[in-house]
């Protein structure tokens, strides 16, 4: 009967003999060469006059292309 906060906190993970292990972290897309955009709900992305599908999964939620 845990809340959600609770039982899914971003504590670190453990490993064999409850040694930490590092966490990947993504690459950095904070420059100008990164866009923010919306996917449509046809699951298509439009970056400068280019249209890509990444799948209708991801309709109406925000992606960095």
């Amino acid at each position: 009967m845990d809340t959600p906060a609770a039982r899914f906190s971003s504590a670190p993970a453990l490993g064999p003999a409850g040694v930490s292990v590092p966490v990947e972290v993504g690459p950095d897309r904070s420059g100008g060469d990164w866009v923010s955009r919306r996917v449509c709900g046809n699951g298509v992305v439009s970056v400068s006059w280019q249209q890509v599908s990444v799948g209708r999964h991801y309709a109406r939620t925000r992606g960095t292309v």
